[in-house]
């Protein structure tokens, strides 16, 4: 996956990510494939803050917001799409987060975020993958008393109709295990997946979040 530095981006300065707890961090990125999607994540520890389709003229823009729960410091922000119809691409971004007021940390939902990954050809998750999507969804579960979990899971698209069958099965079963793991909605899509290392063709990404 090519990487390089964030062009055409209206980067947030560090007052203004700190308005972020509260909503509204406005934030764009150019040099993506028209029409495609496009996922931004913050770093050190990955996490999924949304996605927005791009328009015809290769830019995304969105609204983020930065849960409480993130450390305050240096991060990087990262877009993650496509340039071409077979090529993916990471714009990535330094942001400073600022430390979030008693009020703010009382009013955001959070939000918790796990990768697991399937066996090639099963629609079971191992148990490590089952593991980490218990956490990240009890994880939610305990930041307010009587809070709502909703719980989302986005996969990359089936390259082939044979793929695209698996994911249906795959998709069926994460559905049951999501519910069953205490998440009060869930909903299932398409979308890029970052992983660090294997194929992320065999990869979910399931996010958790408290309202």
């Amino acid at each position: 996956m090519p990487t390089s530095g964030l062009t055409g981006c209206r980067c947030p300065r560090a007052e203004a990510v700190s308005q972020a707890h509260r909503g509204g961090l406005s934030v764009s990125a150019s040099g993506f494939l028209p029409q495609s999607q496009a996922d931004v994540y913050i770093y050190s520890e990955q996490l999924w803050l949304g996605k927005a389709t791009v328009d015809a003229g290769g830019t995304v823009s969105m609204s983020l917001t930065i849960p409480t729960w993130v450390t305050p410091g240096g991060h990087t922000l990262q877009f993650v799409g496509y340039q071409g119809p077979y090529t993916s691409i990471a714009l990535s971004t330094g942001i400073t987060v600022a430390t979030p007021a008693a009020s703010q940390v009382a009013a955001q939902p959070a939000a918790r975020e796990f990768t697991a990954r399937f066996r090639r050809g099963s629609a079971d998750l191992a148990p490590t993958a089952r593991a980490g999507i218990r956490s990240v969804v009890s994880a939610a579960a305990k930041v307010r008393a009587g809070a709502t979990v909703a719980c989302t899971a986005t996969h990359l698209e089936p390259a082939t109709a044979q793929a695209g069958t698996l994911w249906v099965s795959r998709e069926a079963a994460v559905n049951v295990f999501l519910s069953n793991a205490g998440c009060d909605t869930v909903t299932i899509g398409q979308g890029t997946v970052a992983v660090a290392s294997g194929q992320p063709g065999l990869a979910i990404r399931i996010a958790a979040f408290a309202g």
